[in-house]
């Protein structure tokens, strides 16, 4: 099997995925992987640690019919690259571009069937808050075990605490 998409919805793909997979040298190596779930022109491309999951829909500029492909996780693609094809060679994964290609070996085992996961019933309720204040917030106590996280309200700033150190995000407003 064979995909094809621009070099932009690739670097889209592994900046997301960076966030979820598991460090290199666990105990559960298949989670270093990405997991690409192809249907027609559309991915979707998944990956978790045990602690947080994740996923991105991404669009294909060609497929070779449905299935899944288990990815490593790379360095960014050039704009030069312009578009990037996977294909599944069996015990091996290609990554070719306009400037090169990759060659990586497939993992052993089956990733997790995460069909489960993520909750499917109505949420008690929703709020926004900008990703990257959030982020920043939460990086300023990344020496510590656990945080406390207050929910006062969708309009109310979120508190996020430690024993020694306290920070608030102010929420934005969704349109609805």
């Amino acid at each position: 099997m064979t995909i094809t998409m621009s070099c932009e919805e690739y670097n889209r793909m592994q900046e997301f995925a960076k966030q979820f997979v598991a460090k290199k040298g666990g105990t559960r190596p298949i989670l270093e992987y990405i997991k690409l779930t192809i249907t027609g022109n559309t991915a979707k491309a998944e990956a978790l640690d045990g602690y947080k999951g994740g996923y991105i829909m991404l669009n294909l500029n060609d497929s070779e019919g449905d299935g899944e492909i288990l990815l490593p996780v790379t360095s960014k693609l050039k704009r030069s690259d312009i578009f990037v094809a996977i294909t599944d060679m069996g015990k091996e994964i290609e990554i070719r571009t306009v400037t090169g290609a990759s060659i990586y070996r497939k993992p052993e085992g089956e990733f997790f069937d995460t069909s489960k996961i993520y909750p499917e019933d109505e949420p008690a309720e929703v709020f926004g808050f900008d990703p990257v204040l959030l982020s920043d917030a939460l990086k300023a106590f990344k020496d510590e075990k656990a945080v406390i996280i207050e929910y006062r309200g969708a309009l109310k700033p979120l508190i996020i605490k430690s024993g020694t150190a306290l920070a608030l995000v102010m929420p934005v407003r969704l349109s609805q």
